[in-house]
C-alpha cells in the first residue's frame, strides 16, 4: 500500500498527538516496533520531521500496514474505548472512498462513480425529493445498486487476493 502525501500527513498527526501525545522518546519506541534502530538524543529533529521521515521510508512496505495496525490496536484504547470509536466514526464516506482507491481496494473508475453516487444519495432522502421535485424510478436504483456491487466485488478480490473476473 502506498499512501499519498495528504494521507501521510494525517497519519503523522494521529501518531504524534491526535491519538496520544508522543514525545521524542515515545516516537522512537513506536517506530522501533517497525524495525527502526534509532535512539533519542539531544540532536533529535522535531517530532513532525522525525515521523514524516519514518513514514516516507515505510510507505509502500508491509511496515506501513503494521504501523497503522499498531496505531489503532484496541489494546491502546483499553482505558478509553470511546476514543477508538471517535477516530473510526470521524471518517466520512468521502474518506473511505478515497482511501479505498488509494490503497488499491477499488479502482479509479469505481471511485469516481462512488463519489457521484455519494452526491446523488442526498436526493434519495424523502425531504429532498419533495423540495427538489425529484422522483427517482427503479432504473435509478439499479444504477446505484450496480456501482455498489462492483465496489464490493473489487474489495472482495483484494481481500481474498484473487484476480477480478
Amino acid at each position: 500500500m502506498v499512501l499519498h502525501q495528504k494521507t501521510l500527513e494525517k497519519l503523522r498527526n494521529l501518531i504524534n498527538e491526535e491519538i496520544e501525545y508522543r514525545s521524542g522518546p515515545k516516537l522512537v519506541a513506536f517506530f522501533k516496533q517497525l524495525g527502526f534502530k534509532d535512539s533519542y538524543c539531544d540532536e533529535f529533529p522535531s517530532r513532525w520531521k522525525y515521523t514524516d521521515e519514518k513514514l516516507i521510508k515505510i510507505n509502500g512496505t508491509p511496515e506501513l500496514q503494521q504501523c497503522i495496525a499498531n496505531l489503532f490496536a484496541p489494546i491502546n484504547f483499553i482505558e478509553n474505548p470511546n476514543k477508538l470509536d471517535h477516530f473510526i466514526d470521524e471518517w466520512t464516506l468521502v474518506n473511505l472512498i478515497e482511501v479505498s482507491c488509494e490503497i488499491g481496494y477499488i479502482k479509479e473508475d469505481v471511485k469516481k462513480f462512488s463519489h457521484s453516487l455519494r452526491d446523488f444519495r442526498n436526493y434519495i432522502h424523502p425531504n429532498e425529493q419533495v423540495k427538489n421535485g425529484f422522483n427517482p424510478d427503479h432504473h435509478t436504483a439499479k444504477i446505484s445498486w450496480q456501482v455498489l456491487k462492483v465496489a464490493i466485488q473489487q474489495i472482495s478480490h483484494k481481500i481474498n487476493n484473487t484476480p477480478p473476473s
